[in-house]
């Protein structure tokens, strides 16, 4: 099963990477109620239309993205206690944000917050400042506490609810190449190499599917020449590294998941075990 893979595999990374432990004991008990989520709530047959297949635009439509009150709000309750495991610390917020979030609610949040991905500030501000009282916003931490379980929750809950499309979907062969998600339009955050033939796939940030991409082109600007891509490494682990683009200064975190058993499903939690080297290279 998934979620049996997803367990090992955590535990895995995190042997791999001691610096990470704490990112990863966080996120351990959130990614496996997501996955608990994904198959409770399985969707039987594609909800979409095949033919946009041939159209070579993304499958989903995020500004008119379909969201379900019921299981919205499903998803939204399970990952707040979820959360609760992860943060202990942050207990009493997430209690509020339990008793605030309504079906309905939910379903506006993680609409507007799927539909503006790139700018959802102003979302969550109106939020907070709408729902909890002033007097304790105006302590800085207690606001920057709320802000950050609000966000945690709405990336988590939107990844949920994309993911579940993204898995009905068959392989979307015609994208190839393609430097957005071929299901959502996402940004990937993550390049692997998996099958043995050393066939490079982009993993997407917001629904975690995974598309085909040529190994020697940066998914930025585009540019594909030898040697244009350079790798770097932060520790002896040659199988963990940067994709610098000569051309363009951009960068996406790679892996190389060949010696390992990850099913694909999966495989966007490496990110996690990855940190340490996105950080250097944000400096």
């Amino acid at each position: 099963m998934i979620i049996d893979n997803l367990q090992s595999s955590l535990k895995i990374m995190k042997k791999k990477h001691p610096e990470a432990q704490n990112l990863i004991d966080i996120f351990t008990p959130i990614l496996l109620c997501e996955e608990e989520l994904l198959e409770e709530l399985k969707m039987k047959k594609p909800a979409l239309s095949l033919k946009k297949q041939k159209e070579k635009v993304p499958y989903v439509d995020v500004k008119d993205f379909p969201v379900c009150s019921e299981k919205s709000h499903i998803i939204c309750q399970k990952l707040l206690q979820s959360m609760k495991q992860a943060l202990p610390h942050l207990n009493d917020i997430i209690e509020e944000f339990i008793h605030l979030i309504k079906p309905s609610t939910a379903r506006r949040l993680c609409k507007e917050f799927i539909a503006n991905k790139e700018n959802h500030e102003e979302l969550l501000e109106k939020y907070i400042e709408k729902n909890f009282v002033k007097d304790k916003l105006a302590d800085e931490t207690y606001y920057t506490n709320v802000y950050s379980v609000l966000e945690l929750l709405l990336t988590r809950s939107s990844h949920t609810l994309l993911a579940r499309v993204a898995r009905s979907l068959p392989s979307i062969e015609e994208h190839e190449g393609a430097n957005v998600c071929p299901v959502c339009g996402g940004k990937p955050n993550m390049s692997v190499i998996r099958f043995k033939e050393g066939q490079r796939e982009l993993v997407c940030s917001d629904c975690g599917n995974l598309w085909r991409f040529k190994r020697s082109k940066c998914h930025i600007c585009g540019k594909e020449e030898n040697k244009n891509l350079e790798m770097i490494y932060a520790n002896d682990n040659k199988n963990e590294r940067a994709l610098s683009c000569q051309a363009c200064k951009n960068y996406i975190l790679e892996i190389d998941l060949r010696d390992q058993n990850i099913e694909k499903e999966n495989v966007h939690i490496y990110s996690l075990g990855m940190a340490y080297l996105d950080a250097i290279m944000q400096k």
